[in-house]
């Protein structure tokens, strides 16, 4: 069996301040050789693809466009008019009546493109894989929020008991996702049962603020590690790879309880070598 090597092609300095999330467009296959940047002192919050070619609105993002060459090219690199604004998530989202992507980006001031919710800073921003237009953001103020991005509608809001700093939609199952956080849990929720909800967004025209938001209590799986937060989650395959503060992965196996319907996980452990 032949090992796979890698070798760097190519290097971007941003400035002097840390990078916070850089991400591929993977939703649009005219796209897939284009990535976001997001941090330093702001990330713009939305820049939509048109014949402009960017329809931008606000805050700071860059970006790129990987040549064949293997070269990288800057495509648009954006500033933010309020300083005190400082970004560290994007993720890519498909517009539903043009069907052009667009970037949507979170931080401090819990604004995520022109959607405001959030009562504290955003940690991360997911995209469905499977309905692109709808993301989940995941939030220090405790909560993880479904939005609807072509409609700037909050569908649902998920109950917190700590900062959340991690969500990632299940890649096989629509309804389900993942979170984890301060609290040392991880989480697996299901919007199986609300979808109605969802899909009423897809058709709201009256005012976002105005959209019936509903609020969901319990997820389906929980489970700690009991030792330190956990501050990323990821799905492989049916088990859930996550990443603690003390540099620490962890493989969870979700397992029902009967018992106990609202928890019940066991886990693999296994030390990092960062």
């Amino acid at each position: 069996m032949s090992k796979i090597t890698y070798k760097v092609t190519k290097r971007i300095h941003e400035g002097k301040k840390p990078l916070c999330s850089v991400v591929f467009n993977f939703i649009d296959p005219r796209f897939y050789n284009f990535f976001v940047t997001a941090g330093g002192n702001g990330v713009k919050q939305i820049s939509s693809f048109s014949k402009s070619p960017f329809k931008v609105f606000k805050f700071w993002i860059n970006i790129y466009n990987c040549l064949e060459d293997a070269g990288i090219a800057s495509l648009h690199s954006y500033t933010d008019e309020d300083t005190e604004e400082s970004f560290n998530t994007v993720s890519w989202a498909l517009g539903l009546l043009e069907g052009n992507p667009f970037v949507a980006a979170g931080g401090l001031k819990g604004i995520i493109r022109t959607l405001v919710g959030h009562e504290n800073s955003v940690n991360e921003i997911k995209t469905h894989p499977m309905t692109s237009h709808l993301v989940l953001s995941a939030s220090m103020d405790g909560f993880v929020r479904l939005w609807n991005v072509e409609t700037g509608v909050c569908i649902l809001i998920f109950a917190g008991t700590a900062p959340v700093l991690s969500v990632e939609f299940n890649p096989r199952d629509r309804y389900i996702f993942v979170s984890c956080g301060m609290d040392t849990t991880i989480k697996i929720w299901s919007i199986e049962e609300v979808w109605t909800s969802v899909e009423k967004s897809f058709t709201w025209k009256d005012d976002p603020s105005k959209f019936p938001t509903k609020f969901v209590e319990l997820p389906v799986f929980t489970a700690s590690c009991r030792i330190t937060m956990l501050n990323c989650n990821r799905w492989f395959d049916d088990f859930i790879l996550s990443k603690s503060k003390a540099n620490e992965f962890l493989l969870w196996v979700p397992q029902r309880k009967d018992n106990s319907p609202g928890e019940g996980m066991r886990k693999a452990r296994f030390m990092s070598g960062i």
